[in-house]
């Protein structure tokens, strides 16, 4: 069995043979797929576009209706695609990506419905008259629509990033604040054992176990706390008292002699005589 080490390194080759050997290919496949179906909905797009603007004075006057059908594909498909990208690349924070979801939505649901309207107006079918106000309403609805779209969401991005400068602000405050609790814990650790190897701190310990001695024995025999004192009062003048005294050494009548250099030296008490000195 792998060991969790060995587990990520696996994971790892497995994701980065993924990227390297799938990707391109799966995205070409998206997008192939994409654009094909954009191309289709851009047409049904610009001839409901420009269906519904050709009687328009103002679009006749101003832009024209062909070229006011054009925007309108560019808006409304252009969004498309480029919401699709967006949500893989550039729209990150949550905001923006709730928002583009829910409008990515919206307009695959027109794209559906100008491919639908354009069919049964092409094939020149009897269309309700809901298609005919769909054809006529539906293009100044969706540039409308595409202007509040792209808007809120550069306006999301810009408060993702006050948010994220915010978030490194306070990590890095936390940061500072870290760093001085460490210190100060470390200078506090430094005087703590510094006070606990003191002089007055083993006093004060002593003194403490010698009260937790006596509170011992007053629980333990029913004494008094005063009673319990006397007695380990008691016990410590015995214990210096009968503490045995060490070993003297008494003087014997017996010299000892050693030899130094050949020369015989005596114990310091007793002086060896002219004769016991042997002759050189």
């Amino acid at each position: 069995m792998l060991d969790y080490k060995n587990f990520l390194d696996k994971q790892g080759e497995f994701e980065a043979s993924a990227d390297s050997k799938h990707e391109a290919s799966g995205a070409l496949i998206y997008w192939v797929f994409l654009l094909a179906g954009a191309l289709i909905s851009a047409g049904a797009s610009y001839y409901i576009g420009h269906k519904g603007l050709a009687g328009n004075p103002f679009y006749e006057r101003f832009i024209g209706s062909a070229n006011a059908a054009l925007l309108v594909v560019l808006v409304l498909d252009g969004t498309f695609l480029a919401l699709v990208w967006g949500m893989g690349t550039f729209l990150k924070t949550t905001q923006q990506r709730a928002l583009a979801g829910r409008a990515l939505v919206v307009c695959k649901l027109v794209l559906c419905l100008n491919i639908l309207a354009a069919f049964l107006l092409i094939q020149g079918a009897s269309v309700l008259p809901i298609v005919s106000t769909y054809t006529v309403y539906g293009s100044p609805i969706v540039i409308s629509a595409s202007l509040w779209l792209w808007s809120s969401l550069y306006g999301h991005r810009r408060s993702g990033q006050m948010m994220a400068t915010a978030l490194d602000t306070q990590a890095r405050r936390a940061d500072s604040w870290r760093a001085q609790y460490l210190a100060d814990q470390q200078r506090n650790r430094a005087a703590y054992d510094l006070a606990q190897n003191s002089p007055a701190m083993m006093a004060l310990r002593n003194e403490a176990a010698k009260r937790k001695a006596i509170a011992d024995v007053a629980s333990e025999f029913g004494l008094t706390l005063a009673e319990a004192e006397q007695v380990y009062v008691a016990a410590e003048r015995d214990k210096m008292t009968n503490r045995p005294a060490l070993p003297t050494v008494q003087p014997t009548d017996k010299p000892v002699v050693s030899w130094r250099g050949g020369q015989p030296v005596g114990n310091g008490l007793d002086r060896w005589s002219d004769d016991a000195i042997p002759k050189v």
